[in-house]
């Protein structure tokens, strides 16, 4: 039989526990590599949309995605184009309230970032162009720039929101 402290429990302790991670959705389009391997002179413009989207699946479980979308450009038309949809399952308890939103949208993106990061620069290497290695991503930062619109969801409880 296990001791106790005069039957006092102690506080719980918190658990963010990754259960899955998996590759959601992905999609490359390359309509532009006759015109990237014919006229090498021009440099791409390349942009990034990152977003972060979560979804309460259970009491203490939720799905984190991390949606990155990225196409590079130049003046004679779009290079490629690729898509991706990388989640996580989260299973968190003991957490307070206050704690919940930043460990999905923060700490769970960050986990998972190197793993679709790779994947975009295998693709687009294997695309024909040299791998897009995308730069380090402040999640900490894009929440706190984004707390006001992720506050104005006002959705009951806790099912979901966006980054940008």
């Amino acid at each position: 039989m296990a001791e106790t402290d005069g039957g006092a429990a102690g506080p719980a302790q918190a658990t963010f526990r990754v259960i899955a991670q998996f590759l959601k959705d992905f999609s490359f389009e390359n309509p532009g590599i006759g015109q990237a391997l014919l006229a090498q002179n021009e440099r791409a413009d390349i942009k990034v949309d990152v977003n972060v989207e979560v979804k309460k699946l259970a009491e203490t479980a939720f799905e984190s995605v991390l949606d990155i979308n990225a196409a590079a450009k130049t003046s004679k038309g779009v290079l490629y184009h690729v898509e991706a949809s990388y989640a996580a399952i989260i299973r968190l308890e003991g957490f307070p309230e206050t704690s919940v939103k930043p460990a999905l949208f923060i700490n769970a993106p960050i986990l998972i970032y190197p793993f679709v990061r790779r994947l975009i620069a295998d693709v687009t290497r294997e695309g024909g162009y040299p791998p897009l290695l995308l730069d380090p991503i402040d999640f900490a930062g894009l929440y706190q720039q984004n707390q006001a619109k992720i506050n104005a969801l006002n959705r009951p409880g806790f099912s979901g929101g966006s980054l940008v």
